[in-house]
């Protein structure tokens, strides 16, 4: 028998079931009193199914600008620009995917102050 040199009470080995934890949901004698969350939450992969179908889209909408090459003529507020169509359209998608991740932006602080 250890001689009791602490405040925790008698020493009392620790008991569990087959990975070690507590037998009867209790946590044992003298065990962890603290675990971190990096050891108990399980990272999801990089490839979920939002990247996947937004890579897709990304795959489409880049074969479709890469196919339009032809030269149009675009209106900006006054002037009047010659571009290749493959530029308008990288163009607008870029703006489109920098609006997306302002609006994702905001909805984010938004439900972090709530």
């Amino acid at each position: 028998m250890r001689p009791d040199t602490s405040d925790e009470g008698p020493y009392e080995p620790p008991r569990g079931g087959p990975a070690g934890g507590p037998a009867g949901g209790g946590r044992p004698v003298g065990g962890p009193t603290h675990v971190s969350v990096s050891q108990t939450e399980v990272q999801p992969g990089f490839w979920n199914t939002s990247r996947v179908i937004a890579a897709l889209i990304s795959a489409l909408v880049l074969v479709f600008i890469f196919q339009n090459t032809r030269t149009i003529k675009v209106h900006l507020l006054i002037p009047e620009v010659r571009l290749p169509l493959w530029v308008v359209l990288l163009g607008t998608a870029f703006l489109g995917m920098l609006a997306g991740m302002f609006w994702a932006h905001r909805r984010r602080v938004r439900r972090a102050r709530r």
